[in-house]
């Protein structure tokens, strides 16, 4: 191909966007949509615990930073959920919280 003269513009080629099929979807897009511009708090409430969990936890026994941070995520994930006010889901919640109570009282060093 000629080069162009020295003053004149490069006309821009045109691009072409290559776009991948998604891998997972055929088998869990059901279970799991992808829902376009979603919720952002819910992001934000796991960067809250992870922060938490940064803070608490690093370089101390296991106890009342451990109990804290397991029950932030569940009030997270409790927060989150779609059917937080069905029977069995709150059943799970009672349940998760109960199996978070040895890890507090547990702690007698």
């Amino acid at each position: 191909m000629p080069e162009p003269p020295a003053g004149a513009a490069a006309t821009p080629q045109p691009t072409t966007a290559v776009t991948t099929a998604p891998v997972v979807d055929p088998l869990f897009g059901s279970f799991w949509p992808d829902v376009p511009g979603s919720h952002r708090q819910v992001v934000l409430a796991a960067v809250g615990v992870a922060v938490l969990a940064g803070a608490v936890l690093p370089y101390r026994n296991a106890g009342l930073g451990s109990f804290l941070v397991i029950t932030a995520a569940g009030l997270s994930v409790a927060w989150a959920a779609k059917y937080r006010r069905d029977p069995f889901t709150i059943a799970c919640f009672v349940l998760a919280g109960l199996c978070a109570l040895p890890v507090l009282l547990l702690d007698a060093e």
